[in-house]
Formats: structure tokens, sequence, C-alpha cells
């Protein structure tokens, strides 16, 4: 899985779709694989990479979902975020580190992760659809900021797969096409803060739908060509972000 997205990030920031200054030079830093429940922790050390490579600009893909496992054994959904993670995502919001989430493939509510973005304005949430709309598996509603291709059973994506290639469809591959432009529309304007990034790929995707976002398809699909155009023409602005309170418990704790 992980190192599937990593291919389609790396594809879409090298390849550029056909835009001038694709992001060959970009770092990539791989983090903990997800089972480890370690993601808060190597969200911290991503944070500190960027800190220490002197890079002005840091993008996270977070291809996962939050679960939890209950009294009786059975896994499902998490709706709350540890007071650690909460942490860790705002030491990446104080230090202009975008994460790009995706919106769970459970066709239905989003878990916490997803549904963040209301609250974290440096979470940037993905859900998986075409030009005609939602992906019926593709997770949706507040929180929901746009879709890509996150291909189908009949159509998945292909991509690396340890020394092969290999396929899968989900909301995963959709958030790595959108990490992928986000890296894309920093490259052909550097100075762009991460707040006018995630509006420029909000404001270029085509809209699907009702008129303006709607909690099936969020802003709608992205649209990476027009995006890099208008990073082009944008001005650079200054954004300090406010410190948010982070609570010192959650209910699931213990």
């Amino acid at each position: 899985h992980g190192t599937h997205v990593l291919g389609i990030i790396a594809a879409t920031q090298n390849n550029g779709v056909g835009i001038d200054g694709a992001n060959e030079k970009a770092p990539i830093w791989a983090g903990r694989a997800i089972g480890s429940g370690k993601w808060a922790d190597s969200l911290v050390e991503y944070v500190d990479f960027v800190k220490t490579s002197g890079k002005k600009n840091g993008v996270i893909n977070l291809s996962m979902d939050l679960t939890q496992v209950n009294a009786d054994g059975t896994t499902t959904t998490r709706y709350e975020l540890t007071p650690e993670e909460r942490s860790a995502i705002e030491y990446a919001r104080q230090n202009g580190v975008m994460l790009v989430v995706a919106a769970g493939n459970d066709g239905g509510v989003m878990s916490v992760l997803g549904q963040a973005s209301q609250e974290f304005d440096n979470i940037f949430t993905v859900g998986a659809g075409d030009i005609n709309g939602r992906s019926i598996y593709s997770s949706y509603g507040r929180g929901l900021d746009i879709v890509a291709d996150g291909g189908t059973t009949e159509h998945p994506s292909l991509s690396t797969a340890g020394n092969d290639l290999g396929t899968m469809a989900g909301t995963s591959v959709a958030t790595a096409k959108v990490a992928g432009a986000a890296s894309l529309v920093w490259a052909a304007n550097p100075a762009l803060n991460y707040r006018q990034v995630m509006e420029i790929l909000k404001s270029t995707a085509r809209d699907l739908g009702p008129s303006g976002w709607d909690d099936d398809t969020g802003f709608g699909f992205l649209n990476t060509l027009a995006a890099v155009d208008l990073a082009k023409k944008t001005k650079p602005e200054v954004y300090n972000p406010t410190a948010w309170v982070t609570p010192d418990t959650w209910s699931g704790e213990g």
C-alpha cells in the first residue's frame, strides 16, 4: 500500500502531467507504517526534517484511516483524535506543513482524520471520484475538500509494488494524486503559504453536482493544470496561524 501510494506521488510530481516545471527535485520522506500506531510521532519527525533541511514548504500524504479496537475485539472507525495526534497536527500547522488526508473507503462518514479539516486549517481532505461524481466507495461529508481519480475495481490505478507493478483503487490513490498536485503548485510558486495552496486547489477544481461545495464531492474534481497555472499568477502572502488549544484527555483513553 505504501509503496503504491509513493509511486503515484512520485509519478505525479516528476511527470507533471504535461506541466512545465515538474517538481523532480522535491525530496520524498517515508514515514513509519500505520500499523506501528506511531503516525503522530512520524508526523513530528517529518516536520523536524522539513525544518532542519531548510525547506520552506512541506506536504505530507496520509492515505490512511483512523480506527479503534473495541472491548469486544471488533475494529471500527475512530471519530476522535488523541491529545498526541492533535499536538502533532498543530506542530505541523505552526511550521507551515500541509496534510493531505484520505476521506476513507467506507462509503459513509469519514473518520476523525478526514473530518479534522473542519478544525485544523492545514488539513486537506480528499475523496475519490471522476468527472461524473463521487465513487460509490468513497466516504464523504463535512470536511471533504475535493475529489480525485481513485480508480475502480474494474479500472484500478497502476503503480509500483515492491519490485513489480500493482493495481489499487481507493481514496488512498486519490489522496496521493492530490499530494503530488500540491507539490507541483508549490514548485510553480514556492513563496505561497499552505492556505494559498489549498485555496488554489479548491478554486480550480471542476465543480460537480450542486453549484459550489457539497458533501458528496466537496469543491469538485482535481484540475492540476489549472491549479499550477493559477499558482503562477498568485501573489504570495504571509500567513501566521493562531495557536489551537489541545485537550489533554480523550474519551477513548485507556
